[in-house]
């Protein structure tokens, strides 16, 4: 079992302040206690934003550190994981936890396999396995190659961490965790329940009530009732 550190790891500060404030494509304010995400990222504004491409949002993405930030940004997206998890986390001077280290990772022919730590009380099942025909997914393979051994892939603070995201695909790091799971919703079988087993196993959600929150409420489906009617 993979199991998490005891809460509390994410560091205080402008990047941690749970208020912070950033617009919706459509120019309304997102905070964690206003309006939750409510539009998925299509992988192909992955795609768009690696290549440098306008998003389908309108957004026009940028990078400061090309391979360490586009690698971070997939892992990311194909892991639905919270920002600082992939990173080493410092509390009063002392690491508590290491993220992804170099050694950490397993590259395979077909695909890549890793810990990584589950924050907020969580548990994951086991270790992750990622393909690597999954878009870009090779982009953390070149990182990989480029780390010296022993040193954490991204050692990234919780600022850089949120403007890689941001700057990226116009959202917060956040909005990658509910995206991965409504997806994964949508495209997993079995039965409610089956699928939320199968999703907490990844994330290393506890409870099926938490994973609620984490379900997205779009517009779009409002509109697709508008327009059919009874």
């Amino acid at each position: 079992m993979v199991q998490s550190m005891a809460g509390g790891v994410h560091k205080k500060g402008r990047g941690g302040n749970p208020n912070r404030k950033m617009l919706h494509a459509d120019g309304r304010l997102y905070g964690k206690y206003k309006i939750k995400p409510d539009r998925q990222i299509p992988v192909e504004d992955l795609q768009a934003a690696l290549e440098g491409r306008q998003l389908s949002s309108g957004h026009r993405p940028k990078f400061s550190k090309g391979l360490r930030d586009k690698s971070f940004l997939v892992m990311l997206f194909h892991t639905g994981a919270r920002k600082l998890e992939p990173c080493p986390v410092y509390r009063n001077g002392q690491l508590v936890s290491p993220g992804i280290r170099k050694e950490d990772l397993v590259i395979l022919p077909d695909k890549i396999v890793f810990q990584i730590p589950a924050f907020k009380h969580g548990v994951r099942a086991d270790v992750l396995e990622l393909k690597r025909d999954r878009v870009d997914v090779d982009l953390i393979v070149q990182h990989w190659q480029k780390t010296r051994k022993g040193k954490p892939l991204w050692p990234l603070s919780e600022d850089t961490a949120y403007r890689i995201v941001k700057r990226a695909l116009g959202v917060c790091p956040h909005w990658l965790r509910h995206n991965f799971i409504t997806t994964m919703q949508q495209r997993l079988e079995g039965t409610p329940s089956d699928v939320d087993r199968k999703i907490m196993s990844w994330t290393g959600h506890q409870q099926r009530a938490s994973l609620d929150h984490y379900r997205m409420k779009m517009k779009k489906d409002i509109d697709e009732i508008r327009d059919v009617g009874l």
